[in-house]
């Protein structure tokens, strides 16, 4: 069911990216280098993992300096590593998946006609692909990740600057408050990512 809602919230975002058309408005893609950190609850430490994307962006200008930028974007993510001993030996594991991320920012310039801008936002991640992989002495297994949850929703900020009317870069930090896995394990998410806009 919630694949279900997170799907059909996509497709209604996607159309109107498609058929939305006001004065100002820009398309574009998105390129973006990420690290993810978890948190387990009375767990092990777990190093950063990291990740990519790619996708679509558009620019709704409301005034000189504020717009609606919704997107929609294909990542690929490790979500961190960390070692547990077995009877003595440490077995790296390791989380990893794909995503299909929507996040719909506000940004807005810090004075009109400045090219640092703020930004933040809600965002919907549905991952698919999930994995878990143990590596032992160079050979590594991987097995599906069946108790993670369908979807992730957290609240992206960011700092960005338009090095052009055209492009800008940003970093993003992205809290998730839903957890990892559907059972009663407290797992979470946090995100850190570096972007590239270009607009038509």
């Amino acid at each position: 069911m919630k694949r279900l809602i997170a799907a059909l919230t996509v497709v209604a975002l996607t159309g109107t990216l498609v058929t939305a058309s006001a004065e100002g408005m820009q398309y574009g893609i998105r390129a973006g280098f990420n690290m993810n950190s978890i948190s387990i609850k009375d767990g092990p430490d777990v190093d950063m993992g990291t990740g990519f994307g790619a996708g679509l962006v558009m620019q709704y200008p409301l005034s000189s300096q504020l717009s609606i930028v919704p997107e929609v974007n294909f990542m690929y993510r490790t979500l961190g590593k960390f070692e547990v001993d077995l009877f003595i030996i440490p077995v790296k594991v390791t989380f990893s998946e794909m995503a299909l991320s929507v996040p719909c920012m506000i940004q807005y310039r810090v004075s009109e006609g400045s090219p640092l801008y703020l930004s933040g936002g809600v965002q919907l991640d549905i991952p698919f692909g999930s994995k878990v992989k143990a590596s032992l002495f160079g050979v590594s297994e991987s097995e599906d990740w069946d108790t993670r949850n369908s979807i992730d929703f957290g609240f992206p900020l960011g700092l960005g600057y338009m090095i052009n009317p055209n492009m800008a870069i940003d970093f993003r930090f992205v809290l998730y408050v839903t957890k990892l896995e559907d059972d009663d394990v407290d797992v979470k998410l946090m995100s850190f990512g570096l972007g590239f806009n270009y607009l038509f």
